[in-house]
Formats: C-alpha cells, sequence, structure tokens
C-alpha cells in the first residue's frame, strides 16, 4: 500500500471507521510515520466535537450498505482538475466524488456528514437554512482536511491557555479550514478571524460555534496572507477590524 493510501485512511482510523485489515495494516505503519500520526492528531479534535454536538442518533437501517455501494459503483479515476474543486453551490450530497481516495476514507466522510446532519437538524436554535448551511461547511473542511497539502498547528496562550487549534490547506480544492478547540465558552462570546493581505488590506469572518470548538472554511492560499489571526468580541455586534488579537496563527507550515 502506498504512504497517499495510508493517509487516505487516517480519517477512518480516527473515528475507528476501519474494518480489521485496514486497521492492522495502518497502525503497522503509523508507528513509522509522523507525517500520519500528524494527520490522526489534527483529525482528533473534530471526531471529539461531533461527540459532544448531541445525542447519538441511530442512523436509518440500510444506511451503511446503501453509503458502500454508492461507493464502489464510482469510477475510481481521478477526476480533472476542473471536477476537483469544491463546488459550493452544489449540495454535499450530489458533487462528485474526489477519487483517488480509499473507498473507506470515501464511507468515512458520508458517514460523518450524514451524522452531522441529524444532530444539526435536531437544534432548535437555527432555521433550516442555517443547518443546511453549517453541513456544507462541515463536508468541506473534512474533505479539504482529507485532501490537505500543508498543516500549521498552534497553541493558545494567556486567558486562551488551553486552546489549541489546526489550519489544513488544500491546494487542489484552492482553500482551508481552520479549526479551533478550548476556547472559554460564553453565551455573548464572538470569535473571528481576522485576514490581512500583503497589500495591507484587512477582512473579517465570523466562525461558526459548537460548545467550545470554532472553524471557518477560507478560501484560497493561506501562505498569500501577511497575518492571519483569532479575535475575540463580546455581544451581537458586527465583527470588527480592531477587536484584540487571541490567536496570531504563524504561517509556517509544519
Amino acid at each position: 500500500m502506498s504512504h497517499d493510501e495510508f493517509t487516505g485512511l487516517a480519517a477512518g482510523y480516527a473515528l475507528s471507521a476501519l474494518d480489521a485489515d485496514d486497521l492492522k495494516l495502518f497502525e503497522a505503519h503509523l508507528a513509522s510515520c509522523p507525517e500520519c500520526r500528524a494527520s490522526v492528531a489534527g483529525l482528533r479534535p473534530l471526531v471529539d466535537c461531533l461527540s459532544m454536538m448531541n445525542d447519538e442518533v441511530a442512523p436509518p437501517a440500510g444506511l451503511r450498505e446503501r453509503i458502500v455501494a454508492t461507493a464502489v459503483a464510482e469510477p475510481k479515476h481521478p477526476e480533472p482538475a476542473s471536477r476537483a474543486t469544491l463546488d459550493s453551490k452544489a449540495p454535499w450530497w450530489r458533487r462528485p466524488v474526489l477519487w483517488p481516495l480509499p473507498v473507506a476514507a470515501v464511507i468515512t466522510v458520508l458517514a460523518v456528514a450524514v451524522a452531522v446532519v441529524s444532530v444539526w437538524g435536531s437544534q432548535t436554535d437555527g432555521d433550516l437554512a442555517t443547518s443546511e448551511r453549517r453541513l456544507d461547511l462541515a463536508y468541506d473542511g473534512i474533505e479539504i482536511m482529507a485532501m490537505a497539502d500543508q498543516w500549521w498547528r498552534f497553541s493558545g496562550s494567556g486567558t486562551a491557555s488551553g486552546a489549541a487549534g489546526s489550519l489544513a490547506y488544500s491546494a487542489e480544492a484552492g482553500a482551508a479550514c481552520l479549526l479551533v478547540w478550548g476556547l472559554p465558552e460564553g453565551d455573548q462570546t464572538v470569535y473571528q478571524v481576522r485576514l490581512t493581505q500583503g497589500d495591507g488590506q484587512v477582512s473579517v469572518r465570523r466562525m461558526w460555534r459548537y460548545n467550545n470548538a470554532m472553524w471557518l472554511i477560507l478560501d484560497g492560499d493561506p501562505n498569500r496572507l501577511e497575518k492571519l489571526e483569532i479575535t475575540l468580541s463580546i455581544g451581537d455586534l458586527p465583527p470588527a477590524s480592531d477587536s484584540p488579537t487571541l490567536f496570531d496563527i504563524p504561517l509556517t507550515s509544519s
């Protein structure tokens, strides 16, 4: 099995979704591969967040069999790069599978997406459109992490000393997924990402939140940014470009 194939099994391993044969092979590989160990470590917080979101929801009968049949039926040849780019306009269930990926990894991504649908669909504090938007972004985030070429990892300090995070960038997707966990909670607490371009232009994006975990999909290559920061504001005010910095993410890949 090639290293790329082992990398594709990382998500399944983090979710305990590998069969016995793949699990044995991957664990043997993991002992000697720091890159795959780092990939698994980066996925663990997302798995933990999913487990804390809500009570477990039983999937419909026959779901696993339908997912397996769909995955196996897909042509296992790489799509042109133009087809592989994330299409934010298409619902996740109509997007092409990004081959070549091991079938186990595709099943894992679909299973997580279905689990998140069940959780978000049961939330009473948001409307259907918001839940669907969150689902789209969650699916994009998992997809980006599965294809990531670069990772940035960072830890908090001061009031966020218990927090940590990862930034994953996929050149094929042309986007990055920022995931931060362990941040202080509060009903009026709003976490934002402040992006400073090379020409000095500043933009601010509000992060999605579940419990003490925050995430955001960023279009483009983070390497082109002058600075990437996480800021904190209190209340229901629009994102401000002058909010105090909580994280200054070092844009040096690991």
